[in-house]
């Protein structure tokens, strides 16, 4: 009796483990899965991106050295490159609210276009002659030497900033300090995080282009940013 008692708890704990280790392992196939699709993503995106801010810097600077008659008129080829990536760009950021807008239109037109794409229609609509109704002054003349410029600077940094938070670059930056860390790699892992990732009081913060001009007094190193411990240097 008691050996048959023993044996139906052994075979109840067993199906229990299996139970546990089948379900462990299937979440982590189902986690690696999503991993890997969402990296392929970001992949994609990310090499959009970056012909989307080269296309936006050649543009401004067209504007930003000329008057705003002859920008318009040499800009065109950069004008057909950039229609041509909004439309690519709505391959990953399609409409959305397609039931609330544009009924009568295609699918792929139907709805409202994702906050993400229309910083660049804007800079297409630049490139194409409309006028501005806003102008970027004070501080932030530095942005350029005319309206239309600074203007597309502003698209250029909105831009930049819904690509950073679709692609999570700060989550992926903390993920693979942390993988390091957890094999032991403790060195790199504070190397890594005191260039993606400082934090306020523990990681001295950049020193920004003053200290690569030389400002503090001396010749810039490297060797004095990664790894330090105190920031005597001026905030970009």
């Amino acid at each position: 009796m008691v050996e048959v008692l023993i044996t139906a708890i052994v075979a109840i704990v067993s199906a229990v483990l299996g139970w546990l280790l089948s379900h462990y392992w299937q979440s982590k196939s189902y986690s690696l899965a999503v991993d890997n699709e969402r990296s392929q993503w970001n992949t994609d995106v990310e090499m959009w991106a970056r012909n989307v801010i080269e296309v936006l810097s050649r543009l401004r600077y067209q504007f930003d050295t000329m008057e705003q008659s002859k920008a318009v008129e040499v800009s065109s080829e950069l004008s057909l490159q950039l229609s041509i990536l909004i439309d690519q760009g709505r391959l990953y950021f399609p409409n959305v609210m397609r039931e609330c807008y544009g009924q009568h239109k295609q699918p792929s037109r139907q709805g409202y276009r994702s906050f993400v794409l229309d910083p660049l229609v804007a800079a297409f609509k630049i490139s194409k002659g409309t006028a501005l109704y806003f102008d970027v002054s004070g501080g932030n003349a530095r942005y350029g030497n005319n309206m239309y410029s600074r203007a597309l600077q502003v698209y250029q940094n909105a831009f930049l900033s819904f690509i950073e938070a679709v692609l999570l670059i700060q989550k992926t930056h903390d993920s693979l300090i942390k993988r390091l860390d957890e094999t032991g790699d403790s060195i790199n892992a504070s190397k890594l995080k005191s260039i993606l990732s400082p934090e306020n009081k523990k990681d001295p913060s950049p020193r920004g282009a003053e200290y690569w001009l030389g400002e503090h007094g001396g010749i810039p190193n490297e060797a004095d940013i990664i790894g330090a411990t105190t920031n005597p240097g001026k905030p970009s």
